[in-house]
């Protein structure tokens, strides 16, 4: 389970949280949505351990994350960053296989257990054919594979995903829906931070709406619950209007 009790977070002295409480039972699949500015990527990383000069607390398993090593903290979560091109020419597999480096002793080789999980994971996702190329060659909806395997292969049973479709053509954000349902029917515990409101017709879940920082709303279950789409209102100051087909949920916006 992640629990945030009261989060606030600042960065001199802007107010980036303030006050977040919320709890998100482990197996469970959070959406995380709000304007620009509203905290999303801030919150993810302060799960990662990425900040951790919050107020408050933040609970992983009923443990205090500022208690967490870095490495057992990296043994329990993953973060795939909002990411559209990769700078530097490293290969794919060599990328992979340090996905492994939470389950090391130090200074300690990678075994072939390691190697095999590499091979097996981008087997199982279709990556296998370009194990050999560089990072920097891949487009986008290749790389957002990529990334998605090494969080795949570190292990972990909280995934955070910040942005995961955006820049992709719609034939790649198919894809990557698709493992992301394959995550959470695993059952991985994932926090998918999107801007792109058709998240909704795609995936299950919880749903955490910020604006300014506050949290808006909290909903449980999304599907059931016929307040959305004037709590979308609220923090994007726009209309919606909703579109349902074969029990999928679609918001656009009014002009």
């Amino acid at each position: 389970m992640i629990e945030f009790r009261k989060v606030s977070f600042k960065i001199d002295k802007k107010i980036i949280l303030d006050s977040i409480t919320f709890s998100l039972p482990k197996g469970e699949t959070l959406i995380i949505v709000g304007p620009n500015g509203a905290g999303k990527s801030t919150l993810l990383r302060i799960i990662s351990g990425f900040y951790n000069s919050f107020l408050g607390k933040v609970l992983i398993d009923r443990k205090d994350i500022k208690t967490y090593s870095p490495i057992e903290l990296s043994r329990k979560i993953s973060f795939i960053p909002q990411i559209y091109s990769f700078h530097f020419g490293i290969k794919v597999f060599d990328f992979l296989i340090t996905s492994r480096f939470p389950h090391k002793g130090f200074l300690k080789d990678f075994s072939k257990d390691d190697i095999e999980k590499v091979k097996s994971v981008s087997e199982e996702l279709g990556i296998d054919r370009f194990l050999g190329r560089k990072m920097d060659t891949l487009s986008g909806g290749e790389l957002q594979r990529v990334m998605i395997a090494s969080s795949i292969i570190q292990g972990t049973e909280v995934i955070l995903l910040d942005e995961p479709v955006t820049f992709l053509d719609p034939s790649s954000q198919s894809e990557v829906y698709k493992l992301i349902n394959n995550l959470r029917e695993s059952g991985k515990t994932l926090i998918v931070v999107s801007h792109d409101l058709n998240v909704f017709s795609f995936l299950k879940g919880r749903v955490l709406g910020l604006k300014d920082g506050k949290m808006v709303f909290y909903i449980k279950n999304f599907k059931k619950d016929g307040e959305l789409k004037t709590h979308l209102e609220d923090i994007f100051d726009v209309k919606f209007f909703k579109v349902v087909k074969n029990d999928r949920f679609f918001y656009n916006f009014e002009i």
